[in-house]
């Protein structure tokens, strides 16, 4: 009984439109007595269940993919940020997408199923999650997944066109992070720069 009162009381103070964890509160009894509380709110109906060991309150709207990874690798202790293949769709550097949604994270790959979307996490090098969110670290997670043989001068060009002074120094910092046949193109543009005193370097940085 005083495991359910701590339970409900907690989930009382949640904000409504949020996705929690089961995680969350295994601080109030053993696992099996959460367990048991937690179904037997699932079967009064006041909260539903959107995927393994995750929950909105009844009165909430339907998670979205993001807040529903978000929550799922923040309880598990994980780092999560777009992954490559995404970030190049999303940055129209590429067509291809095979409609999973996939994160880069730290720790284990691993998936779970949310309604009928299955969402992935795949494991991603401390350098690559350290990139973050930014523009400038989705350009690079972007160009560093499609790799060389993709990357024409061009296509490093054209993925730098939406930069302002801000992204471009967030760039130029993180050119140590880097594999180094990417990080060639940078260091080439920020020799020319410091020579012409300008923003027009080798590749037309705009």
């Amino acid at each position: 009984m005083y495991t359910a009162t701590l339970i409900r009381r907690h989930i009382n103070q949640l904000k409504e439109d949020k996705p929690f964890s089961i995680r969350d509160f295994l601080n109030y009894g053993s696992r099996n007595a959460v367990d048991q509380v937690f179904h037997r709110l699932v079967k009064s109906h006041q909260i539903i269940r959107v995927a393994r060991g995750l929950f909105i309150k009844d009165t909430s709207p339907m998670p979205s993919i993001l807040d529903v990874a978000l929550v799922k690798a923040t309880a598990f202790g994980k780092m999560l940020v777009t992954h490559g293949s995404q970030a190049a769709y999303q940055l129209r550097l590429s067509t291809n997408t095979d409609g999973e949604p996939v994160f880069a994270c730290s720790g284990a790959s691993s998936s779970f199923r949310f309604g009928n979307i299955r969402i992935r996490f795949t494991s991603s090098s401390p350098r690559k999650i350290s990139l973050g969110n930014s523009l400038a670290g989705l350009t690079i997670r972007a160009l560093w997944h499609l790799g060389k043989p993709m990357c024409s001068a061009q296509l490093i060009c054209d993925s730098l066109c939406p930069f302002i002074r801000d992204d471009r120094q967030e760039l130029r910092k993180q050119i140590k992070i880097m594999p180094s046949w990417l990080a060639s193109y940078f260091i080439g543009s920020t020799r020319r720069q410091k020579l012409t005193n300008s923003f027009e370097p080798v590749y037309h940085w705009r």
